[in-house]
C-alpha cells in the first residue's frame, strides 16, 4: 500500500508529522497547509519547493490507492494547497514557479473560492511579469 504518510515525512525535511493523527490525506494535507502559511511567514522557500514537490508526488501516484483514497488525495491537494496558496500574498509571485498558467485559469473556481476578481487578475499578472522563467510541473 503506498505509504503517503512517509512519503511526505521523506520530502518535507524537518518538519514533524505525526502518523497517529493522520488518519487521511485530508488529515495529512490540512497539516501541510498549516505548514505552508508558516513557510511564507518564515519565507522557507526550501519548504515551499518541498511542500509542491510533494504535491507533484501526490499527482503522480495516487492512482496506487484505493479508489476512494486516490479521489481523497486529489481532493485533499487542490482545497488544502490551490484553495490555500491564492491567500497568501506573498505567494504570489511563487505561483508561476510551481502551477502552470493553464491549470491556474482552467481551475479558477477553485483559486478563487478565498480570494476577489482583482485578487486573481493580480496573480494573474504575475505569470506576465515571470514570462518564460519557469516551467512548473504542476
Amino acid at each position: 500500500m503506498l505509504d503517503y504518510v512517509a512519503e511526505a515525512k521523506n520530502t518535507l525535511n524537518g518538519v514533524k508529522l505525526d502518523a497517529k493523527t493522520i488518519h487521511s490525506t485530508m488529515d495529512l494535507w490540512m497539516d501541510i497547509n498549516e505548514v505552508l502559511k508558516l513557510a511564507y511567514i518564515d519565507r522557507d522557500e526550501d519548504l515551499v519547493a518541498e511542500i509542491f514537490l510533494f504535491a507533484n508526488w501526490c499527482f503522480a501516484n495516487y492512482e496506487q490507492l484505493p479508489a476512494s483514497e486516490a479521489d481523497d488525495m486529489l481532493t485533499s491537494v487542490v482545497v488544502n494547497l490551490y484553495g490555500t496558496i491564492p491567500t497568501i500574498q506573498k505567494a504570489w509571485p511563487d505561483i508561476p514557479k510551481y502551477i502552470s498558467e493553464e491549470t491556474f485559469v482552467e481551475m479558477k473556481n477553485v483559486f478563487i473560492r478565498e480570494i476577489t476578481s482583482e485578487q486573481y487578475t493580480a496573480i494573474i499578472a504575475e505569470y506576465k511579469k515571470a514570462g518564460d522563467q519557469y516551467q512548473p510541473s504542476l
